[in-house]
């Protein structure tokens, strides 16, 4: 049985269980090796795992397209470079991309990101008014 490797992208742990009852944490930035049945498995009961690879990245770049979890098999997962790229963008398109993230997840990695750039205070006004309770700058 061939047994595909799923990354977990994020800076904190994810749970998953299979059909079978067992159930994994996988490490932040680790990853599990999963059987093809197990994926489709645990897309079908929790697919925005897998969406779009904001939290879970299947390294079979052809499955993840069959499932419908990316477009095409060389688009990028969304991850501290896409974030620091979105950082990078000029203020109004930074809040045009900014306002099209909805899960907190995301908002949070985003924080995560933000705090070890330096960033104009125009950007830390509209990172401020997307998270209002985090903080940006210390005292």
């Amino acid at each position: 049985m061939n047994k595909i490797r799923v990354d977990n992208m994020r800076d904190y742990p994810i749970g998953i269980m299979l059909q079978n009852g067992m159930s994994y944490n996988i490490r932040p930035r680790g990853f599990l090796m999963l059987s093809r049945e197990d994926i489709e498995w645990v897309a079908s009961i929790a697919p925005r795992l897998f969406d779009q690879e904001r939290q879970l990245r299947i390294s079979d770049r052809e499955l993840a397209v069959n499932l419908g979890f990316i477009d095409k098999p060389e688009s990028k997962p969304f991850d501290d470079t896409e974030i620091r790229r979105g950082l990078s963008l000029s203020v109004r398109k930074m809040e045009e991309w900014l306002n099209g993230i909805a899960e907190p997840y995301l908002v949070d990695a985003i924080y995560e990101v933000a705090k070890t750039i330096d960033l104009p205070v125009s950007k830390i006004k509209v990172l401020q008014e997307k998270m209002p309770n985090k903080e940006f700058i210390a005292d």
